[in-house]
C-alpha cells in the first residue's frame, strides 16, 4: 500500500481514498490511535479518507458507528473524571455527530479531540458529556473553517500576484518586440534614404 508523507516527513496516512477505506474497514481502532497522527489543518486536507457521509455510503452506518465509538472513548478514556459517560450517552453523542458533522473526516475528530485534551478548548472539570464534545465540535469546526477561508484567499492572492507577475512579462516581452521592430522600421527607414 503507498502511503502519504506527512508535512513532518512522517508517512502515516493512506494514498488513496480506497486505501483509506479498506484501513477505516479493516482496523479502525488501530489507525485511529497508532497511525492516524495529525497535527494540522492542513494534514486533515490532505487526508484521504471520506467524510462521516462519504464513510457511511462506503461501509455503512454501523460501521461508521463504531468507528466513532472507538472515537469518542478514545476521548472520555484520556480524561479523569467522575462524571464519564454510558453507553447511552455515547450511542446519542454518535448520532448528534452523525447528524451535525457530517461533513467531518475521522482525521477531523483526531485534531479536534487532541486539542481538547491540550486544553484548547477549555478545562474540563469534573465531567465530559454529549453537550462538551459537541461544543468542541462546533468551535473545531468554526476555527476550521476560517482556516479554510483565509487558506483559500491567500492561494487567491498568491494566483492574482502570479498572474501578474506573468502580465508583467508579457509587458516586458511585447515592449522589447515592438522596441526591435520599431528599430528595425528606422534601420529600413535610413537604408532607404541613403539608396536615394
Amino acid at each position: 500500500m503507498e502511503i502519504q508523507k506527512h508535512q513532518d516527513g512522517s508517512s502515516n496516512l493512506p494514498a488513496t481514498r480506497e486505501q483509506a477505506l479498506t484501513v477505516w474497514k479493516t482496523s479502525p481502532e488501530q489507525y485511529y490511535k497508532t497511525q492516524a497522527i495529525v497535527k494540522s489543518f492542513d494534514d486533515v486536507f490532505q487526508s484521504k479518507s471520506p467524510q462521516l457521509s462519504g464513510l457511511k455510503r462506503e461501509l455503512g452506518d454501523m460501521h461508521v458507528k463504531a468507528i466513532l465509538t472507538i472515537i469518542i472513548i478514545d476521548l472520555v478514556k484520556f480524561f479523569n473524571i467522575g462524571k464519564s459517560m454510558n453507553d447511552e450517552q455515547v450511542g446519542q453523542t454518535i448520532q448528534l455527530i452523525q447528524d451535525e458533522f457530517w461533513m467531518l473526516k475521522p482525521e477531523d475528530f483526531k485534531l479536534c479531540f487532541n486539542n481538547a485534551k491540550k486544553g484548547l478548548y477549555g478545562k474540563v472539570y469534573d465531567r465530559i458529556d454529549g453537550q462538551i464534545i459537541i461544543e468542541w465540535l462546533k468551535k473545531y469546526l468554526n476555527e476550521r473553517m476560517n482556516y479554510s477561508e483565509q487558506e483559500s484567499i491567500r492561494r487567491y492572492d498568491i494566483g492574482k500576484k502570479q498572474v501578474e507577475i506573468e502580465r508583467q512579462q508579457h509587458l516586458e516581452q511585447d515592449k522589447e518586440k515592438n522596441k526591435k521592430l520599431h528599430n528595425a522600421k528606422i534601420e529600413h527607414y535610413i537604408k532607404n534614404i541613403q539608396k536615394k
